[in-house]
């Protein structure tokens, strides 16, 4: 409340003269009326609702705070003009929840005022936008069969129709699920012939799309016989074979799902992995995990291609690399755009998690070079470390007053023999650190 004075002035005779009283009388003006009425929530759809309210005593601008809890209302939209009517639409919410919401408004003295918090629920809200068929394709057309794929941008169902008479599509299939991605066969097409084949997807509102395209499948059911080609790798020293991985790939003469079981046994291939999700003619996957200088056996199995057609190949074989040591041990890596700092001893490389522990061990930030992300791979990850109390497998040590030079590796200090020994495997004279007697580790064997 805001007091305004006021100034009257009384003249009185006194004898001769005039004297003016200053009588001061305080008129009081009120701040403007806030309140904030006909608040309605309007055209649920589309994942948007439209906000409405009035403030009819002051012209005032909103903000509508908006958020699935009540404690975070991390949305934010605003009606920028001064007005007495409002109307703010939010956008980005979804069918089946609820949402809370506040109104604050503000006059322009800055004088402000919040509604209590409210809720409006969207279970009934409409879609009438129709779905988007991203892409279509066509996989494979041969023998009496096509292989159809396409992605929509919203779970749909679908319904195909074909025929060789475009005004009249005679033949029906379609994919009862709602999902975003496709895949159907359809069979008994003649061969040679044009067939004109429709799709078209429905989502859960009813809103439909549909898309054309055209198909002329060459040969006949009895031909249609499984095979599997072009694998690779094939033989050992390929690019596709690391020490710790390989990519392995091959073909189908009729598009297919595969799958590859794998191990060291080829009694027992006891690991699997799924090559293909949907229906391909080239296939290929990288298997990770795998041991270095390692012969393992595979065998690639093809299955529900057209007519059910399945086939596995014969036992096949490649043999991983060895770790070719980039780095030498007692090395402090970093991969390019990555914080996190290794230390590298021989085909291991362990984490220091935290400053306290990497300064504490006696590390620098000047030993730290940085490396390309895949030169660190085929490095097998060590337990990290958090503290520094015990230095992790790579560290050079030696204790006080003491000249041998140990090496740390499996928890053990290792004694390297000699100089020459030092300088045969790479190591670095400036990366030896001297530790208290109280850092036990156990024995290891010479470096010679």
């Amino acid at each position: 409340m805001k007091a305004i004075n006021n100034i009257n002035l009384k003249v009185f005779a006194v004898g001769m003269g005039f004297v003016a009283l200053a009588i001061f009388t305080p008129v009081f003006a009120y701040a403007q009326d806030l309140s904030v009425t006909g608040i309605r929530i309007s055209d649920i759809k589309n994942n948007s609702a439209v906000i409405e309210w009035q403030t009819p005593n002051a012209k005032t601008i909103g903000t509508v705070y908006v958020g699935e809890n009540q404690t975070n209302l991390d949305k934010t939209f605003k009606y920028g003009a001064f007005s007495f009517d409002h109307q703010v639409v939010i956008s980005g919410i979804q069918k089946n929840k609820t949402y809370f919401y506040k109104i604050a408004v503000a006059d322009k003295t800055g004088e402000s005022r919040e509604i209590f918090i409210r809720d409006f629920s969207t279970k009934q809200m409409a879609d009438t936008i129709k779905p988007q068929i991203l892409d279509t394709e066509l996989v494979e057309s041969a023998y009496g069969a096509v292989v159809l794929r396409w992605t929509t941008n919203e779970d749909t169902s679908s319904v195909i129709k074909y025929g060789t008479d475009i005004n009249k599509l005679s033949n029906k299939s379609g994919t009862g699920a709602y999902e975003k991605q496709h895949e159907i066969i359809l069979y008994d097409f003649g061969s040679g012939i044009k067939y004109h084949i429709e799709i078209t997807v429905q989502d859960k509102d009813k809103n439909t799309s549909s898309k054309s395209l055209t198909a002329t499948p060459i040969g006949v059911k009895k031909d249609a016989q499984l095979k599997i080609s072009n694998i690779s790798p094939t033989f050992f020293g390929q690019d596709s074979i690391s020490a710790r991985g390989v990519e392995i790939s091959f073909k189908t003469n009729l598009a297919a799902r595969s799958m590859i079981n794998y191990g060291t046994d080829p009694k027992k291939l006891s690991s699997k992995i799924d090559v293909s999700k949907f229906l391909d003619l080239e296939h290929e996957v990288e298997i990770g995990n795998l041991q270095p200088h390692t012969t393992y056996f595979f065998t690639i199995k093809a299955y529900d291609s057209l007519y059910k057609e399945s086939v596995t190949s014969e036992m096949l074989s490649f043999e991983t690399a060895e770790v070719q040591a980039r780095y030498p041990s007692g090395s402090l890596v970093r991969a390019k755009g990555d914080s996190k700092v290794y230390v590298i001893s021989r085909d291991t490389k362990t984490w220091i998690e935290n400053g306290t522990a990497f300064f504490g061990l006696g590390y620098k930030s000047s030993w730290v070079q940085e490396v390309d992300p895949t030169a660190l791979k085929d490095y097998t990850e060590n337990k990290s470390i958090n503290n520094n109390k015990i230095h992790p497998d790579g560290t050079l040590i030696k204790y006080p007053g003491k000249s041998t030079v140990y090496f740390i590796e499996g928890n053990r200090k290792r004694p390297i023999g000699s100089a020459e020994a030092f300088m045969r495997n790479g190591f670095n004279w400036n990366w030896v650190m001297t530790v208290p007697n109280s850092e036990r580790y156990g024995d290891g064997s010479y470096i010679n």
